[in-house]
């Protein structure tokens, strides 16, 4: 189970990068008549990046635009005069050719006309098919208004909506050719495979799709957002309903991408109260259109488009108002069948009567003669989508696997198996199983998802009324697939791997690999549907004093709803929910309360433009490049097949370190799935490890040069696969787009490789490891060098308690966060940009007293001259002033001697050589001391004269204290 889509949109992930990144942009300006790019393009490409981020107001943008003016200004400027000065030196100034050419320099401005919204606008729609959004009006509500000189009086003002035009989305979507070649050659698979609703029972079974089976398949989405929550009597006052389409057979790079959703509607959430006609009317006045068929004028010629709506997905609160069933807290919940809550309690049956239109029907008509009838079938009123002459609310086989799964049934199961592992049966402290999670490698990829470490014994003890937890749906899912591996080998003996409670967790894992999974084999239902009713049996066993929720028995309808549209990872939430951050985050920071529809649809629509909207024929992949730069053919790992493709070993190829192409981020070192289990003759997926990444002249391809692993098999303990590394293994060049949809996964590292590593490889091999994780690796496999000497100091003895002294000694055993606190208290010489810099990069102070002005240089280049001058200068007044010649040592639990053993003086027991190691006394080392130890460097081992004495707590003066900190010793 991938977890790629849980996060916001490729905006916000790439807001937080610290790599840098390098865009092909330039290929995509038009060219003028004379061969050269259009300036006035790239000035509009400068106001679509802008304004199609959330985080930018339009103001900001004119302010981007003045100051980008400037500095071409200037450089123009510049250039006017030293070529003035050249055609001077040769005497043809005055050519009127050099008078023109230098006219030039002061005539070009690409920004004129682009400062105003509307000007902006006219740029965008030139270059871009851009679709203005349309104000409809709705009704009027009496509001207070400004009427006269400070007097405020009631005014009729126009309720309104936004709405953009799904026909004119469509044509944009049909002037890509390799769209429309995918969709016109698009049918149902014939090896019983299925990937989207193409190849579902109701693909066949559907009037329109039978006779025009390229026509698009329209998904409704539909959900509240509130750019004001958590804003105390505003909460609520300005949420907007967010309505957006999704096309379901675009090609599967593009669908699973979030640039698939295209803004519908935008209104104030107190409008969509009823029926929803007066805000999806529009849309259903252009579907009828669609299923009729729209003759369209695009690249050159006239087609016709023709598209229906097959599903409506959201969360379930959503779905019942806008397909017009009762809450979700009605007697008959289920929009699909007529099951009640009260046979859902007792398990009574699995799946009630199914709905059917003309049941349906009925109820509706009986329901206008007596509202009272709605309970009997939890229907409320007719949609207005039952217009639409293919579309059934009864037939949206759909339910969002996001809120029924992570914010629903699996969260809810978590908190009662945590609840019987620590509260009933005692098999570990749940303080253990926070370290734990916080503690995980989670991967880069699930990076942004680290589930929250906030688990409590009270919290827990009320997980059978109390099933959320405060985690969003892609922490919780993350949370769900580590859980195995976080629960084993738990507490002081363990969770028997036949415990029900974890059978039961990994039952339900499996359950959502299947639901999950984009592509899945029509001959795994049996096997669902034998695993669903295991669950469902297993639940009144386990938990018989716990109700099941509604989304208990959403799950149970899994099985048909994935025979009739496909697999449910399609009609699954997480890219809307994440095109709703970006929302509501441009409304606050517009401040536009008035009418923040209108804020957040053009900003919408404008991001759509931004990729959709281009004038190219064919959708181009979105790929990031990641510290690209040329290298031989001959140096390559993927040699042999870049010869076989044509390439000589001189030429060169662009490589670089990571692509990010569909929110999918590649690096180099880490593994992906390059087949799958049903393309293998073993049932097995083949797994290899990035090698190298080619990008040739940024072509359209992306080539991964990989190392084949070993799948050793599934281990159902932690449901995932075993692999090893082969002898003598082929490298392959694999195209990206020969991939299965599939993140890849975290680099590996094995433990020989680790302790081989050094400063430079780190560097070069994990680019991302910033300089403080480098030191603490340095430092682990320091120590792993020196295991094989023995310590005199066991692992329980405590640290020794000192007094805060500013020395050397004081700064050399500060963590990153003490560092930056005694920088910014002690050193006012120290700028506040330079502590957070160090802080940022996990520099301790161990790390800090080492540093020079060369390895400032080299590790932080960005450092200016008057920082490492201020570092340079705390280091150099550091100093040990505070060490005396009698140090003072906690005492240790030693084996007693009578009084007259007592010697009553130290023992050299270990010394600090000239290289700075910590060395034991022995017969070989004895004879190194040619001179007397520092004891400031060294360890002494007192003999004690009764057990009282080392009980006691030396005497000594904090003035004379000795700043080391000591967590182990050497025994000799």
């Amino acid at each position: 189970m991938d977890v790629d889509e849980m996060h916001g949109s490729d905006d916000e992930r790439n807001e937080s990068s610290d790599e840098e990144e390098e865009d092909a942009d330039l290929s995509s300006l038009e060219l003028l008549p004379n061969g050269r790019r259009d300036m006035q393009h790239a000035a509009v490409n400068m106001v679509v990046e802008m304004r199609s981020y959330p985080g930018m107001t339009r103001v900001g943008v004119r302010r981007a635009m003045c100051g980008a003016e400037l500095v071409m200004k200037v450089n123009n400027l510049s250039l006017q005069e030293d070529v003035s000065e050249y055609l001077n030196m040769t005497g043809r100034l005055n050519d009127p050719r050099a008078q023109r050419l230098l006219s030039k320099f002061s005539g070009v401005n690409p920004f004129k006309g682009l400062k105003s919204d509307n000007g902006q606008r006219s740029g965008i729609k030139k270059y871009y098919h851009f679709i203005e959004p349309e104000t409809i009006f709705i009704n009027e509500r009496m509001d207070q208004r400004l009427v006269g000189e400070g007097a405020y009086g009631l005014v009729p003002v126009p309720n309104t909506y936004q709405y953009a035009s799904v026909i004119e989305f469509l044509k944009m979507l049909a002037r890509k050719n390799n769209v429309m070649d995918y969709m016109r050659t698009r049918r149902p698979s014939d090896n019983g495979m299925m990937e989207g609703f193409t190849d579902g029972d109701e693909f066949l079974e559907h009037a329109l799709f039978q006779e025009y089976p390229d026509a698009f398949q329209l998904c409704l989405y539909g959900d509240g957002v509130d750019p004001a929550r958590r804003g105390g009597p505003k909460s609520g006052i300005h949420e907007i309903y967010n309505f957006s389409i999704s096309v379901l057979n675009l090609p599967p790079a593009l669908f699973y991408s979030s640039e698939s959703i295209f803004p519908l509607a935008m209104a104030n959430a107190n409008d969509c109260k009823g029926t929803f006609a007066a805000v999806l009317g529009r849309f259903v006045e252009e579907l009828l259109q669609l299923e009729d068929g729209v003759r369209v004028f695009v690249n050159g010629g006239f087609m016709t488009i023709r598209a229906t709506l097959v599903a409506v997905k959201g969360d379930a609160k959503a779905v019942h108002e806008i397909l017009g069933f009762l809450s979700c807290s009605a007697r008959h919940f289920c929009p699909l069948c007529m099951i009640s809550r009260d046979q859902l309690h007792r398990g009574q049956i699995v799946i009630g009567p199914i709905r059917t239109p003309a049941a349906t029907d009925h109820y509706l008509q009986r329901i206008q003669e007596n509202p009272a009838v709605a309970t009997e079938c939890g229907l409320r009123y007719r949609t207005c989508l039952h217009d639409s002459r293919y579309f059934r609310a009864e037939n949206n086989a759909t339910f969002d696997l996001m809120h029924d799964g992570p914010e629903g049934i699996i969260m809810m199961v978590i908190r009662l198996c945590l609840k019987q592992f620590v509260c009933v049966d005692n098999e570990f402290q749940v303080e253990e199983l926070n370290q734990r999670i916080f503690a995980f490698d989670y991967g880069r990829q699930n990076s942004r998802d680290k589930p929250t470490p906030n688990f409590s014994y009270q919290s827990l003890e009320t997980a059978d009324t109390t099933h959320s937890q405060v985690m969003n749906a892609g922490q919780t899912m993350v949370l769900f697939r580590a859980l195995p591996f976080l629960l084993d080998s738990i507490g002081q003996n363990g969770i028997a791997e036949d415990n029900d409670y974890l059978q039961y967790l990994l039952l339900l894992l499996r359950i959502f690999e299947i639901a999950c999974a984009p592509r899945l084999p029509r001959n795994v239902i049996p096997y669902l549907r034998r695993l669903l009713e295991t669950f469902r049996v297993t639940w009144y066993n386990l938990f018989p004093n716990v109700h099941p929720i509604n989304k208990f028995h959403h799950l149970m309808h899994l099985p048909d709803n994935i025979l009739r549209k496909g697999p449910q990872r399609a009609y699954w939430c997480f890219k809307e929910e994440g095109k709703n951050c970006p929302l509501r985050r441009h409304v606050v920071i517009c401040n536009n309360f008035k009418n923040p529809q209108k804020t957040a649809m053009e900003q919408a629509q404008i991001h759509v433009s931004k990729f959709w909207g281009t004038h190219n024929d064919t959708v181009q992949y979105a790929r990031k490049f990641v510290k690209s730069r040329d290298v031989t053919v001959a140096m390559s790992p993927a040699r042999l097949h870049l010869v076989t493709l044509g390439f000589e070993d001189g030429d060169k190829i662009r490589v670089c370190d990571a692509v990010t192409v569909w929110s999918f981020v590649y690096r180099v070192g880490e593994f992906l799935l390059y087949s799958k289990a049903s393309e293998n003759g073993n049932g097995l997926p083949r797994f290899a490890k990035i090698l190298s990444i080619v990008c040739p002249n940024y072509s359209e391809h992306t080539w991964f040069a990989v190392e084949p692993w070993e799948t050793i098999g599934l281990v159902e303990r932690f449901n995932s696969y075993s692999i090893a590394m082969r002898e003598n293994p082929p490298t392959h060049l694999i195209d990206l787009k020969d991939l299965p949809i599939h993140p890849p996964l975290k680099q590996e590292v094995d433990g020989s490789s680790f302790i081989e590593m050094t400063e430079d490889s780190l560097r070069a091999n994990f680019p991302s490891i910033n300089f403080g994780q480098r030191k603490e690796c340095l430092k682990v496999i320091n120590n792993i060098l020196l295991s094989k000497e023995k310590f005199l100091f066991s692992s329980n003895n405590q640290q020794i308690v000192l007094d805060e002294i500013f020395d050397a000694a004081l700064i050399k055993v500060m963590s990153p966060k003490e560092l930056s606190v005694f920088l910014q208290d002690k050193c006012r010489g120290v700028l506040p940009e330079t502590i957070v810099f160090l802080l940022n990069e996990e520099v301790d102070g161990e790390s800090f007293l080492e540093f020079t002005d060369n390895s400032l240089l080299s590790n932080f280049p960005d450092l200016s001259c008057e920082q490492r001058l201020s570092i340079l200068k705390v280091i150099a007044n550091a100093s040990y002033e505070h060490q005396t010649d009698s140090p003072t040592f906690q005492n240790v639990n030693v084996s007693q001697n009578s009084p007259e053993d007592d010697l009553g003086c130290g023992i050299l027991q270990g010394f600090v050589d000239g290289e700075g190691y910590l060395r034991a006394v022995t017969d070989d080392t004895r004879d190194k001391i040619d001179v007397a130890p520092c004891f400031s460097a060294s360890f002494l081992k007192k003999r004690k004269k009764d057990s009282k004495a080392t009980s006691k707590k030396p005497k000594f003066n904090s003035e004379d204290v000795l700043w080391f900190k000591l967590n182990e010793a050497l025994e000799p």
